[in-house]
């Protein structure tokens, strides 16, 4: 994955919990990810898309639910891949929509989807009944998610979105949801829903069978990450920044950057603003996601790791990471020693 996202800890943890909740000890799933059992009261760590995608594939594997334990009534996994087999049949993307509400209201009570439009925007809305075991909010950012990104898939472009809106009050990962959204988003609201120019529902659907066969194979990889083929300003300067080197992070100038751009360093930065971010932040998660990526390689020191972040002290380096992570370098990647296997 040339982006290199972590995950936030919120995504991965309230699915545990909820195994746990039904009988589904916590530590098999982290031990089938190389991770060891207290991580579970390290709200603050972060997950690869590597440990993310076998956490979640286990979870469904054994509670055979496509929602975690956390609808009303389980989903059976196979249940959701039918869902997605009869909506890529359909012509449009608003065809696809609205084929998928109508596949939600037959296999649960529990979750709703509308698709209605007003004047030149759609607005795409999500309901779930009282009975949902949804307390942290992650079954509800998951199938917008999963909505959103397999809406761009069968597209074949990046849907845009202008607005999300979400019924919870602001959340302290609520950085996240540049990841997720890429939008600007609206909390305490009465609903959840994503909106997006109308025009988008006349897109045509351009996948086959074959194709979504294949992705459904690779799920849930890519939900809680940037697409590659994002075109957004954000992930137009973190391919440059990563450069050509994944394991030396030599960071160029903000100037240099621009200029690669073709626009003047003002104009980045205020582009960089609109996708609710900045250049030094951008270099912080960066250094952030490269790092956890390198001790996942127990074969290279924290010094290693501090060097090829572009830290001459160790030291430094520690402490950045523990205030990214709450954990030490030494700490975060402990549990090597108690695995097999790199």
């Amino acid at each position: 994955m040339s982006l290199r996202n972590t995950i936030h800890s919120h995504f991965v943890l309230p699915l545990l919990r909820q195994a746990d909740a039904k009988g589904f000890p916590p530590e098999k799933f982290l031990s089938a990810a190389g991770l060891p059992a207290d991580l579970m009261n390290q709200p603050r760590i972060r997950f690869t898309p590597d440990q993310y995608a076998i956490i979640t594939r286990l979870l469904w594997k054994e509670t055979d639910d496509a929602f975690f334990g956390m609808s009303a009534q389980p989903v059976r996994l196979g249940t959701l891949f039918l869902f997605c087999q009869l909506a890529v049949k359909e012509v449009n993307v608003g065809g696809v929509l609205e084929k998928q509400a109508e596949c939600f209201r037959l296999a649960t009570k529990d979750i709703r989807w509308n698709l209605r439009t007003a004047g030149d925007h759609a607005l795409l809305s999500l309901s779930v009944g009282p009975k949902t075991s949804d307390t942290e909010h992650v079954l509800r950012e998951f199938l917008l998610a999963m909505t959103y990104r397999f809406a761009s898939w069968i597209a074949g472009s990046r849907i845009v979105l202008t607005r999300a809106w979400f019924d919870y009050p602001k959340p302290e990962y609520a950085a996240e949801y540049m990841t997720l959204f890429d939008c600007p988003c609206l909390f305490d609201q009465s609903m959840m829903a994503i909106e997006f120019p109308a025009s988008v529902l006349s897109w045509p659907n351009i996948r086959t069978k074959v194709e979504l066969l294949s992705i459904l194979k690779n799920s849930p990889f890519g939900i809680l990450v940037n697409p590659v083929v994002d075109k957004s300003i954000v992930v137009q300067v973190r391919r440059i920044l990563l450069g050509k080197d994944r394991f030396r992070i030599d960071f160029p100038s903000l100037e240099s950057v621009a200029e690669t751009l073709a626009m003047s360093p003002g104009t980045l930065r205020r582009r960089l603003k609109s996708e609710h971010t900045s250049f030094q932040a951008m270099k912080e998660a960066i250094r952030r996601d490269v790092a956890i990526e390198l001790l996942s390689d127990r074969r290279k020191s924290v010094s290693d790791v501090a060097l090829a972040l572009g830290y001459t002290e160790s030291s430094t380096f520690s402490r950045a990471f523990k205030g990214w992570t709450g954990l030490s370098p030494a700490a975060y990647r402990s549990h090597d020693e108690e695995v097999a296997g790199p």
